[in-house]
């Protein structure tokens, strides 16, 4: 675990991310399980700890600048290994967590993990984000949502924008084909904040927050 802590936090300082060394430690624990589960299931094909640190941990990480902890009701989008779910349960532990996937035996990874790491707050729900709003095991709208790379930005905006209460915010993430500000707002949301960054190796992230009506 130390290769990926030590290059998270090299990473992290690099990029002027603040990480706590608790932050650390569970995204190194998160790792570790990751790497022994994605020999049996599809979680990821990067598991060098050097590499996941950058893509995984730090692209994860970045959700954080974005997301106040501020105890709000957030559905984490197509969690599938806890990206970005666990780092931000890690990183702003007052919000009131949901890990929103669709496969059970990636369900399954996640409750371990979450089991494992003693974030007790954070649950986790097999579903979908459906194109309405639907009753269950999600109280709809809710105060915010986050997701990496799951569904396309266009299309996730527009969905979301049925799930959000009022003021409640959509955060996500682009590379470089990144839509632009008037397409995301096509959706009946309001761009708020767009912050760009590059990863360890050389990857650059978009990140948006949107906010509805």
């Amino acid at each position: 675990m130390s290769a990926y802590r030590d290059a998270l936090l090299a990473g992290a300082e690099a990029m002027g991310l603040e990480v706590s060394d608790a932050v650390a430690d569970g995204l190194a624990r998160h790792h570790a399980l990751v790497e022994k589960w994605a020999k049996k299931i599809n979680l990821t094909t990067v598991t060098d700890p050097v590499r996941a640190a950058s893509i995984h941990g730090l692209d994860s990480l970045l959700f954080a600048e974005l997301v106040e902890d501020d105890g709000g009701v957030t559905i984490d989008v197509g969690s599938g290994g806890g990206f970005p779910g666990v780092a931000l349960a890690l990183a702003r532990p007052s919000l009131a967590l949901t890990l929103l996937e669709p496969i059970r035996k990636r369900t399954s990874f996640l409750r371990t993990v979450l089991a494992e790491l003693a974030l007790s707050k954070v649950r986790v729900v097999e579903g979908k984000l459906e194109a309405a709003p639907t009753p269950g095991r999600i109280a709809w709208p809710v105060d915010r949502i986050v997701s990496r790379a799951t569904i396309p930005p266009v299309e996730l905006a527009e969905r979301a924008a049925k799930h959000l209460r009022p003021g409640g915010a959509l955060v996500l993430s682009g590379g470089a084909g990144a839509p632009s500000v008037a397409e995301l707002e096509a959706s009946g949301l309001v761009h708020v904040e767009r912050r760009t960054f590059a990863l360890p190796g050389g990857e650059g992230r978009v990140l948006d927050r949107l906010e509805a009506r």
